[in-house]
C-alpha cells in the first residue's frame, strides 16, 4: 500500500522538494487535519458557484474569517487514518 509515509522517503530519496501544503483542509478525509465546514461557508460556496444567493462583502468576510479561525490547532478534526500513517512511519 503506497501511503504518505512512502511518499515521503520517495521525495527525500530523489531530492524532490515537497511541502505538507495544503497540510489543513475544509471537511476532507484526504489530509492530514481538517476544518468543519459551517452553513455559513456552504451558504458563501453556493453563491460563488452561482446556485445560492447573492450574500454581501460583510457576509463573506466574516465567513471567511470564521474558517480561518476554524484553522487553529485546537479546533482542527484529526484523521486517524492519515496521522497513523505518518506515526508508523516515524515522520512526526
Amino acid at each position: 500500500m503506497f501511503g504518505f509515509g512512502m511518499l515521503y522517503r520517495l521525495m527525500e530519496d530523489l531530492d524532490i522538494g515537497w511541502a505538507w501544503w495544503p497540510l489543513k483542509k475544509i471537511e476532507s478525509i484526504a489530509g492530514p487535519v481538517s476544518v468543519v465546514k459551517t452553513d455559513d461557508y456552504q451558504t458563501l460556496l453556493d453563491y460563488w458557484s452561482g446556485s445560492g444567493p447573492n450574500v454581501s462583502a460583510e457576509f463573506g468576510k466574516a465567513t471567511l474569517m470564521d474558517i480561518a479561525e476554524g484553522f487553529e490547532d485546537r479546533k482542527l478534526c484529526f484523521s486517524k487514518r492519515c496521522h497513523r500513517c505518518a506515526v508508523q512511519t516515524s515522520l512526526f
